[in-house]
Parts: structure tokens; sequence; C-alpha cells
């Protein structure tokens, strides 16, 4: 991304100007520093490539003679529903579409092919269903997350994709009821074909995490385990939800810019959904998620987090969905500084470090197809975004929130932002960023409608209902939301609610990492509940290694290497090689001279053994003995050893003296007395 500031400014500069549109541009300078060294992708590609010096040379290599990037658009969005469904025929333009056609070009191909807008979008929800005790306590339905997931994938793909893959239970009748008359016309077959797609699914998602991953049976593309006590209930959503992908995926009459649900997961009121472009999903490998609740007693799920990971090609990329502590006194930020805290200690995610040992069987563990490593924790990643109620207010008073907001000085407003003043302190979300906030408080309205809760509702107002959970797309009867007009504050309801002061409770934070960069700030005007929907535009260079030129260039360090070592190994010659010393004067020294010359490319030391002698042992076996002298007591050999530089030849001489035996000896009169 060489332009990162002109694709901001044209994300933001070319929005369509309405009334509703608020978005600021985050500029950032430079091209991001790819991951090397202790990449878990990157190591599980080199497994089989063990040496210090072989992975130095490897790594000696460009980054981009192995490495492709991809610049994926991302939106994150968050919205607190209040415990509503959508309105029947609601579309999220508002929300989503916020800059239309004005996302920055794509630096690839893949991207560029599947159309303007984003790549990838996380959404979400903070309330999708009431906040009762039945909810907290026994566990919440999913009705309110699939008609927000209707609603969402209805404003993504239309209304007849929707109707297609959501339709059975919350499209309109008549699609609902074309549905089942297809499902009954086609009777068993239609049956064991979605139970086969079912059964299946976690086959498909293996397989082709076996494909990224490049792994040849070795277990890695393998589905990874679900953790002790997982329900059979979230099992079979699950499963249906990995059907789901794999029929949109297997779709051959859709095109890539169609979305589909990569992944979802709900903890009571907190539900994340995450959808992809077609052509993007087939790139998103490693989907994890984890839970954490820090309501009633810090352990219920009235409060708390949903956090999925996830690699976009081989980049790892973590989103965060949470719903903090309320209450608006002083020193109640205290308490959703601990939730913060809490989340980041408590969401923990799979470890999938493949040099890890399960402390019960004592076996090795075997590496999912993310190839997380050592990563557990949120802190552990690069790209993390945060978003969701957070529920952060203003300091100041009441009537003086609503004269800034009615003078249009958000700047100076933003000077009693507690979450503001926190960060800055060090207090919260320590290293964390946010956009500039150039849009009104999000909280809290009158349903339906654009004023402020506590404020006289203008009249010739048409309120637009939310669906309650008295009368929900699926005539659900579970609910213990009051059936009514309006609901709580709405335009046609008395205030009966506490008059609360403005805040910005819907908040979109990132980690800056690596590779993630936001590039606009904005909020949607949705009047189902008496929050308003926030969202985000981001760029992510997601990277990709590409595996035949990782597997290339770590033969070639092997080659390498090996011409290396066979290089570094001494060649040397020595003349003669062999002399005879014939006979030896008596008493007169005589010498021989050896040459060892270094014809190789590196020093060579050399240093002079003796024979080895066999000797018989105590038991009767026949054993060497290396501890001897060098060479017998009338022979002296100089320099026993030495160091030979490279071209150089070293020069050893051997000298033969033989004395001793007196005057009258063999040897003596043969010295006098030399053979003719």
């Amino acid at each position: 991304m060489k332009n990162l500031i002109a694709k901001a400014a044209n994300l933001v500069n070319k929005a369509v100007d309405g009334p509703h549109v608020h978005a600021a541009p985050v500029a950032h300078t430079g091209r991001s520093e790819l991951p090397r060294k202790n990449d878990p992708v990157l190591e599980h590609l080199l497994r089989d490539f063990r040496s210090a010096k072989l992975r130095k040379q490897f790594f000696s290599h460009d980054i981009k003679e192995y490495t492709e990037t991809h610049d994926v658009k991302v939106l994150a969005g968050t919205y607190n529903v209040a415990g509503k469904k959508p309105p029947p025929g609601l579309k999220l333009h508002d929300w989503l579409d916020q800059w239309k056609d004005c996302w920055p070009k794509a630096s690839n191909s893949n991207s560029a092919a599947v159309g303007s807008g984003p790549d990838v979008l996380v959404i979400g929800f903070q309330e999708v269903v009431p906040l009762s005790a039945g909810n907290v306590i026994a566990g919440p339905s999913t009705v309110g997350a699939d008609a927000w997931d209707y609603a969402l994938a209805s404003t993504l793909n239309g209304d007849d994709w929707a109707s297609r893959n959501y339709g059975r239970t919350f499209g309109s009748a008549a699609a609902s009821q074309a549905m089942y008359l297809n499902l009954e016309k086609l009777g068993s077959q239609a049956a064991y074909a979605y139970s086969v797609i079912s059964s299946q699914a976690a086959t498909v998602v293996g397989a082709m995490d076996k494909m990224w991953s490049g792994a040849n049976g070795d277990g890695s593309g393998q589905q990874q385990t679900q953790q002790p006590g997982f329900s059979a209930m979230a099992a079979a959503s699950e499963q249906q939800q990995q059907a789901r992908l794999a029929m949109a995926l297997s779709d051959a009459g859709d095109s890539d810019s169609v979305y589909v649900q990569v992944t979802c997961k709900q903890l009571v009121g907190v539900y994340l959904s995450v959808w992809a472009r077609k052509q993007i999903a087939r790139h998103v490998r490693g989907v994890q998620a984890t839970t954490a609740a820090t309501g009633f007693g810090g352990y219920l799920g009235n409060k708390g987090a949903v956090a999925v990971r996830m690699r976009v090609y081989d980049a790892a990329f973590v989103v965060v969905c949470s719903h903090l502590a309320s209450g608006d006194q002083e020193g109640d930020e205290l308490k959703r500084h601990n939730d913060v805290a809490e989340i980041n200690r408590r969401c923990v995610f799979a470890a999938t470090d493949p040099l890890a040992v399960d402390p019960v069987t004592q076996q090795q563990q075997q590496s999912s197809s993310g190839h997380w490593g050592s990563s557990s924790y949120i802190m552990d990643h690069d790209n993390v975004i945060w978003m969701g109620d957070l529920n952060y207010r203003l300091t100041c008073t009441d009537e003086e929130a609503r004269r800034y907001i009615r003078a249009g000085k958000l700047e100076a407003l933003l000077n009693y932002d507690q979450l503001t003043r926190e960060m800055a302190a060090g207090r919260v979300f320590k290293g964390w960023r946010e956009g500039p906030i150039s849009f009104n408080p999000t909280y809290k309205y009158h349903l339906g409608c654009n004023v402020y809760s506590g404020e006289p509702v203008p009249p010739g107002i048409a309120a637009v209902k939310a669906v309650d959970s008295s009368a929900s797309l699926a005539d659900s009867a579970d609910s213990d939301e009051p059936s009514g007009h309006g609901g709580r504050d709405s335009p046609s309801a008395p205030e009966k609610q506490k008059k609360r002061i403005p805040a910005w409770c819907d908040r979109v934070l990132w980690l800056p990492g690596r590779q993630l960069y936001q590039l606009a700030y904005g909020r949607g005007e949705i009047a189902v509940s008496d929050h308003r929907p926030v969202a985000a535009a981001f760029l992510f260079e997601a990277h990709r290694y590409d595996r035949d030129a990782v597997q290339q260039l770590a033969e070639s360090a092997r080659r390498a290497i090996d011409m290396s070592d066979n290089a570094a190994r001494p060649k040397c010659t020595l003349s003669p090689n062999f002399f005879e010393m014939q006979q030896v004067p008596f008493g007169t020294p005589m010498n021989f001279s050896i040459d060892l010359a270094n014809v190789g490319s590196c020093p060579a030391r050399y240093y002079v053994v003796p024979p080895p002698k066999p000797r018989m042992s105590s038991d009767g076996l026949m054993s060497w003995d290396d501890n001897q002298p060098i060479c017998p007591p009338w022979l002296m050999i100089g320099p026993v050893e030495g160091e030979v530089q490279e071209g150089d030849t070293a020069h050893i001489t051997l000298t033969a003296f033989i004395s001793g035996g007196g005057p009258n000896s063999p040897a003596a009169f043969l010295a006098a007395n030399p053979p003719t």
C-alpha cells in the first residue's frame, strides 16, 4: 500500500454527503513490515528445515521473494439493539454502506475482481436478546441473532439470496412457504442431502485447511478439537453454520462478489457475525472463537465479550465484540476497566504450539489448521479490532452535553469523554487507538426517531417501530420483552426511563500492528433501539506465503549450505607420501623432509598420531592400544601439529638418529667399517 493517505482521503472525500454520514480519515505512512521469523505459518512451512545455518541462509532472502500482499478492505460495525429484532424489510445500508463505492482500489487482482465495498465485514451486536434472568441463566435463544443475520444477508446479497439461505425461519411468509413446499416436493432426498452436507462440513473445511497449509497427510489440516463442556446445541449450531458456508462456497450460481458468513458466536446478548466475499472467504482459515462473561458476580453472560481469530490468507486477524458494565456515576468507569482486564485475561483461544506437550497424556499436541503457535490471548496478536457497547460516559452535566451537541461543538464535548481521558492516561486500552470522532453521541435516543431520551419528541414524527420479542419474524413466543406500543423510550410511550446524559457508548478501537490501518469512522442512522450503530473502515495488508517459492528457496538454501560445507572441508596433499630411510649411519642424524600443501579454500590443522598397536586384554579379547608414543626413540618428528593456511605449505622434518651400544658394539663396528 504505497499511498495510504491518498486512499484514506479518497474513501472520505468521495463519500456521498448527507445529514447522517460522518467520517474521518486516519492517515498512516509507509509500508507495513511483514512477519518473518517466528511466524507460526512460516515455521510450519519450514518444519523440515531445522538447521540453524540453513534457516540463516533462507532468511537472508528478501521476504518479497516468497511473499505476496493482498489489500483486504474490512468494515467493523457495532450496534446495541436493546433486545429488539429488525422490522420486516429493514435494510442496513445507512450503517454498512456509509462510504458506498468510495473504498480504495485494492492493489491486487483478487480483491479488485470482486467489486467495490468491503471484502470482510465483522459485525457485532449487543443485547441481541433481552437481558432477562431466563436468557442469562438458562441460556439465550438464537432467534434474535438469526433475525439480524437475515437482515445482514438481505442487505449484503439481496432478498432472494437471504430467503434461500435463511428463509426457512426468517424470510417473508411467501419465501418461507415456498421453501417448505420445495422441501416437501423433494421429500427424503432433500433431507438426506442436507444431512450429508451437515455431517461432511467438517471434512470439507478440513480439506480446505489442508490445501491452505500445504499439509500432506500430517494431520495439520485437521479440524480443531472441541473443548470440554461444548454443548450439543452449540455443536449443532456450528455444524449448521459450516454446512451453510460449504454450500455457499460451492454454489456455482453465485458470483464471487456475494458475501458468505464465515463464522458467528453468541454469548447471551453479545453476538459476533463475520462475513466475507466469496472470493476472500476461500482464503480464510484457522477460525477460532472464545468468550468471557463478566456480568453478575463477574461470571454471568449479561455482560462480556466474544472474540474470534482467523487467518486471512496467512495474516492473523482478531476481532473482539464486547458489552461492558453500565453506569454513569463517578467511579463506574473502574468497573468497565475491570471488564476489559478480565476479557483480556479470560478470552483464551486454543493454543496450537506444535512443540507443546499435553499435561495429561504427555503426548505431543497436534498443530491445528490455523497454525497459531503459542498465541492464546488477544494481546498475543498484531492485528486486532475491539468494538462494542463499551458504555463509557461523559463527565459533564446533562445540560452541558446537550448544549454542546446543539451547537455542534463535538471536539469540546470530547474533553469530557471518559474513554478518551482514561486511554490518554494509560488506565485502560493502553496502546490501542481510536479514529477521530466526528459524529454525535450514539446513546440514548427515543426509539424510532433521532431525538435524545429526555427531550420532547416533535409532533408529526412517525415512529419506526422495531419488532419486539412478542412479534418476531419467526412468531417466537419465548421472549421476556413486553408487547405494547413501541416499547421502551418509543415516541408513543410515556417517559418512564431515567434521563441519561448523551454519550459515545458505542466505539470501535484497534490495536496498531504492522498490517492494519483505519481509513474512516462513522455512524449510521438506524432507529431500531436507543443506540445508534457505529462502523469503521480498515485496510488490512494480508500477506500470503508462496508455498512453491518457500520450498524452492529452502531447497536452494540446503544446496548452498552443502556446497559451503564441502568448500569448508580442508584439502591437502603430502609429498612424498612414502619414502625409505635405507641405511642410517650410526651416531649421525639423518633428516628427511615432507611437504604438506593446503590446496583447499580454508585453513587446515594437522597433527601426528601414533599407529594403533594390538593388545590382548585381561579377559582374553583383542583390542587396540592407541596410547603409544608418536614414534620410536630413534626417530624425531617436528612439528607434530600445526595449521596451514590456504595456498601455503608446511614443512615437516623427520630425523633418524641411532646411537649407543659402546665402542665394541656391532653398530660401532659397522659405522667404522661401512660395507663396500
